[in-house]
């Protein structure tokens, strides 16, 4: 499902990184940790989106309110929560 559009959003994030980071004034270690959380923020904002629609479509498919729409998010995420 990756299409060209996927690497360059990434290209475009390591771009503003290393803009902010000369704007700022960074150190090189500073902006070294720019370019490498940058990255990070990006996939998350990625994955945060996917489970608010996710849940959506639960609601859509098993009513507002219903457990089963948050066993859809719940779910995927289960294996990374301590059973124990």
């Amino acid at each position: 499902m990756r299409t060209a559009l996927h690497p360059w959003i990434f290209a475009v994030t390591y771009k503003i990184a290393d803009v902010m980071s000369t704007l700022e004034g960074a150190t090189r270690t500073a902006r070294a940790q720019d370019m490498l959380i940058a990255p990070k923020i990006v996939q998350a904002i990625f994955a945060a989106t996917m489970d608010f629609y996710t849940w959506k479509l639960g609601q859509k498919l098993y009513g507002a309110g219903s457990d089963a729409a948050m066993a859809a998010v719940r779910v995927p995420c289960s294996r990374y929560t301590n059973a124990d």
